[in-house]
């Protein structure tokens, strides 16, 4: 049975929104189109395969815990990206989620996110609770 990292920890930080220190890093709550007690950022590439393999756990997370109060979103990063590119490609996957642009990578800088497929949880302050990986799967990236 594989540990999936993201998807265990989600249950624990909904259960424990006063957790002990959190991370370094914060993000200012007002970036996102409504308020949560917990956000879900996942960062985005059209092209990247890992991120594909990922697509058909992601939708269900969103729609186990969407109904508890997570929001979630995928960030698209890129210098090259494009907002209706990103729409679109959001639709052909069957995000249940928006993509939001990220122009200068501000909002990456401020989680430390390197990658496609880096995720983070945020709590209503915007401090960083996990960043990481969406799971430890590595029977589907290939």
């Amino acid at each position: 049975m594989v540990l999936t990292r993201f998807a265990s920890v989600l249950p624990l930080l909904l259960a424990c929104a006063a957790c002990a220190a959190p991370p370094a890093g914060a993000v200012d709550p007002s970036v996102f189109p409504t308020y949560a007690p917990f956000t879900v950022l996942v960062f985005f590439s059209p092209g990247c395969h890992c991120l594909a393999a990922h697509d058909a756990r992601l939708v269900t997370l969103a729609g186990r815990y969407g109904a508890r109060g997570v929001q979630f979103f995928m960030v698209d990063s890129e210098a090259d990206g494009d907002e209706a590119r990103d729409q679109a490609e959001a639709r052909r996957r069957g995000y249940p989620f928006p993509v939001l642009r990220d122009r200068g990578a501000r909002l990456a800088g401020e989680v430390g996110a390197d990658y496609a497929a880096d995720s983070v949880v945020l709590d209503a302050g915007g401090r960083v609770l996990y960043h990481g990986g969406i799971d430890s799967d590595r029977n589907d990236l290939h």
